[in-house]
Order: C-alpha cells, then structure tokens, then sequence
C-alpha cells in the first residue's frame, strides 16, 4: 500500500481522478469530493479544535484506512486511495 499522506495534494487529486474518470479539486472542494465520500461510504468526523478524521464506515474506527487530518477533504480522499489501493497500484 502506498504512502498517500506523504503526497501533494495535486498528487491525490491526480489519483483520486485516475479512479473516477473524472478531473477535479477532491482535497478542497466538498462538490467535488461529496459525491465520491457517498459513494465509497466514507465517514468524515469534523471534531472543534481537532483533526478531522476519515474512515470506512463498513470497517469502522477500528479500520486499518483510519486517516486524521486538518482537511477534512484531503483525509477522505486519502481513505478513497487505499480502499482502492489495488486499482492504482
């Protein structure tokens, strides 16, 4: 499994876009990044003062795809990646 969060943010939107077919701005617009949270039923926790956090919600907090964040987007998309690890590696 790749290193994700080491990557730029053009880097996942580049990888988010290889997946989906479709170019866009995943890490930093919620139109964009929306219908693909959805759709990959990814959890996006917002907490005050905090990390966001993003996971599966089919796997849970306890989730091996569990990614904290200032950016609630770029953490989602992250998690986006590694559940489909396998189709871009």
């Amino acid at each position: 499994m790749q290193n994700y969060s080491d990557m730029l943010d053009f880097e996942i939107n580049f990888w988010v876009a290889e997946v989906t077919g479709k170019t866009a701005d995943y890490c930093n617009s919620w139109a964009d990044a929306g219908p693909v949270i959805q759709q990959a039923s990814i959890a996006v926790c917002c907490f005050k003062n905090s990390l966001a956090d993003a996971f599966p919600t089919a796997e849970g907090l306890m989730s091996n795809k569990f990614v904290s964040h200032p950016n609630p987007l770029r953490a989602a998309m992250i998690v986006f990646l590694m559940i489909k690890d396998k189709a871009i590696g």
